[in-house]
């Protein structure tokens, strides 16, 4: 097990697992990974033994489907994008980096706060990782790879995006994604 600022992040271990992903915000976007062995012997060799579920939630307030997404299912682990606040910098027409109006979407912290609330009170494992960790590592085209891309759902390929970044690094489920992201075409 690693911490991440307090939080247990357990890697995993052969067994079954149901994580739940946010990319939290105006219209949250989620993302699920869940695997159960069909047998006891059976192991984790392909991305198509995964059932994945990808949606999003909004727009508007949604708080309170928020918090019964969280609790609709025995997730065993839950993921999330942090809050970060991010000056808007643009470049003029000599090169020249400018600083604009503030780019901030607070309702974002809202979110977040329902999840920490969520699994304080449930005791439930979580990890949360910042936007550029999982665009630099997951990028469209490896989304597309598995068969997980759904065109005009950006948020929810955003929580995908955190969802394969954690099982990749965090979880260290490699073979069944590498495989596939390292094939010669």
């Amino acid at each position: 097990m690693r911490r991440k600022e307090g939080a247990v992040v357990p890697r995993w271990d052969g067994r079954p697992f149901f994580v739940f992903a946010a990319d939290p915000g105006g219209t949250t976007g989620c993302a699920t990974a869940q695997w159960e062995p069909a047998s006891p012997d059976d192991t984790l060799t392909s991305v198509e033994q995964i059932k994945f579920r990808q949606w999003q939630i909004g727009p508007g307030p949604h708080h309170v489907e928020l918090w019964s997404t969280l609790s609709a299912n025995p997730y065993t682990m839950f993921v999330w994008e942090e809050f970060e606040f991010r000056q808007h910098i643009y470049r003029d027409k000599d090169g020249n980096p400018h600083v604009s109006r503030h780019k901030v979407e607070l309702i974002s912290r809202n979110y977040i706060g329902v999840m920490e609330l969520y699994v304080a009170l449930n005791n439930a494992p979580h990890y949360s990782l910042n936007a550029s960790a999982a665009k630099h590592f997951i990028d469209n085209e490896k989304i597309e790879q598995v068969g997980l891309w759904l065109p005009g759902m950006g948020h929810a390929m955003d929580a995908t995006r955190h969802l394969l970044r954690y099982m990749f690094v965090k979880m260290k489920i490699k073979a069944p994604f590498a495989d596939i992201w390292l094939a010669d075409d």
